[in-house]
């Protein structure tokens, strides 16, 4: 009896041996298909992925990924420190790479509430190159793993490749750049187009010219070189064109900068600006050229000089002499206007696109659209190298009327007055000069704090220079009515006078010349 139930005993445990046996090969099978699954994720994932140890120096542990070796540039990498492995040669560099070190250490060891306290203190992203020599950028997560009692044994690191992404988002907001930037050429006509973008050139070539006189700009260089900025942000604001605006007013902002900090400038401190202006507007010719065709050629006017288009419109008038009334042809009257498009345009016609950007002004002041006028009864034509100070001058002018004259439609109306101001352009010729006066039905006013339309008491000052080196001037006029009490502002107009050499005078010889012709 006692032998049987030793036999069954002894088998029970052979069989119980041989389960255990079996068991033991099945998790040894599943702990290797495990290794084996692990093993290969860690060898063909495309991101950087470790475990790091804490003791005298933070190290990697044997396990870790091998993109983190192609990212490092070290297949061996077991053992090594973790901070000097990873970060050392990359854009992480002296107090930064110190504190991480410094922060890593005051993390291993201790409860998962010096991670939470620390954490903002770690890499969060990081570049260097890769084995190609190209700039890579990398993220980094840090995931601290803690045992039984809250203390972090290791931390699990990963590193991730952004580099596409980010190239992508810079190409999806590029596109979007040039979108914006297409829909504001689009609503400027190809002609005033290429004239403003001559225009730009000439200002760009002054302002080039103040900065490589020498390493420093002395005070009469600095004001220069803010006129002709500040007349760039409001020719480009004028026209639209945001962008251009916008460099401008970052170019104005670092010349301040440099005027606070010494009264003399260093021109290359101004370069990085000054060269956003550069390519920003050669960014919207560029837009012009390959997506709405509008090469930058000479314009045909250009092609005919005025002493020979006066002598045309001089036999033309003979022609027209000899015809019978009311057989003018269409022919004529074409040939006419190209004609007279070659000597010059009407204030009217120069100002299109000024007029046109006081209603988008006018909006983005929270004011209504003001009525322009125009007052031209000589008919006078401005020869084209004239075209160029007049847009300059009125940029500022007509702003300056929207921005701090006219009031608001609210104001307005609690004044007895109509919603919508009015600016008044009104043209003379005298026996010695051409007058010019601009004035508006506002209450006046200046700028309490400078914007990106006005208010840097630069406006003013550059149409005055721009006017008296082309040998003309400007002055105030103020009207002499009683005022409603002490202390209102007073009405005044600005009074420019030119010189005649920029005016074709066809009055006397064409008395049937239109403005708009």
């Amino acid at each position: 009896m006692s032998f049987a139930l030793s036999e069954f005993i002894n088998q029970i445990k052979k069989e119980k041996n041989k389960a255990v046996v079996e068991l033991n090969k099945l998790l040894q099978a599943s702990v290797k298909e495990k290794t084996e699954d692990i093993s290969l994720i860690m060898n063909n994932i495309e991101q950087g992925i470790c475990l790091v140890r804490g003791g005298k120096e933070i190290t990697i542990s044997s396990d870790y990924s091998r993109y983190l070796s192609r990212i490092v540039l070290n297949d061996d990498l077991a053992g090594k420190n973790f901070v000097e492995s990873i970060f050392v040669g990359s854009s992480i560099q002296g107090d930064r790479l110190d504190q991480l070190k410094s922060t890593l250490c005051a993390i291993m060891g201790e409860s998962s509430l010096a991670y939470d306290m620390n954490s903002h203190l770690l890499v969060s992203e990081f570049e260097r190159k890769s084995g190609e020599g190209r700039d890579e950028i990398f993220t980094i997560q840090w995931t601290p793993v803690a045992d039984e009692d809250d203390h972090i044994k290791v931390m699990l690191v990963v590193l991730t490749n952004e580099t596409n992404i980010r190239n992508l988002q810079i190409e999806a907001k590029s596109k979007q750049l040039d979108l914006k930037m297409l829909g504001e050429l689009v609503n400027i006509s190809e002609n005033s187009f290429k004239s403003v973008v001559g225009n730009f050139a000439k200002l760009i070539e002054e302002i080039d010219d103040n900065l490589n006189k020498s390493d420093r700009v002395n005070l009469v260089d600095i004001q220069d070189l803010m006129r002709a900025v500040h007349t760039i942000k409001g020719m480009a604001r004028t026209h639209g064109l945001t962008e251009l605006a916008t460099a401008s007013h970052q170019a104005e902002d670092a010349i301040l900068l440099q005027m606070r900090s010494s009264q003399i400038l260093l021109s290359k401190n101004l370069s990085k600006e000054i060269e956003g202006i550069h390519s920003t507007l050669d960014s919207y010719i560029k837009l012009g050229d390959d997506k709405l065709g509008r090469r930058q050629t000479v314009d045909r006017r250009n092609s005919l000089h005025s002493g020979l288009a006066g002598s045309c419109l001089q036999q033309l008038k003979e022609i027209e002499a000899m015809l019978m009334p009311g057989e003018s042809s269409k022919a004529v009257t074409d040939i006419r206007n190209f004609l007279l498009k070659s000597v010059g345009n009407s204030l009217e016609d120069i100002l299109r696109e000024h007029v046109r950007s006081v209603s988008s002004l006018a909006r983005e002041l929270g004011k209504a659209a003001p009525q322009i006028l125009f007052d031209d009864p000589d008919r006078v034509l401005f020869l084209q190298h004239s075209e160029l100070l007049l847009s300059s001058v009125f940029t500022h002018l007509m702003r300056n009327s929207v921005d701090h004259g006219i009031e608001t439609a609210e104001a307005r109306l609690l004044q007895g007055k109509t919603s919508a101001g009015t600016i008044t352009v009104s043209i003379r010729q005298t026996a010695d000069d051409v007058q010019i006066e601009l004035y508006d039905d506002g209450a006046g006013s200046t700028a309490k704090s400078p914007s990106e339309i006005s208010g840097r008491g630069v406006g003013l000052y550059a149409v005055r220079s721009y006017l008296q080196r082309e040998r003309g001037n400007i002055h105030l006029r103020f009207d002499s009515g009683p005022r409603k009490a002490e202390g209102d502002p007073i009405p005044f107009r600005f009074v420019i006078s030119l010189p005649k050499t920029m005016i074709w005078n066809a009055q006397s010889e064409f008395p049937a010349l239109s403005a708009s012709a």
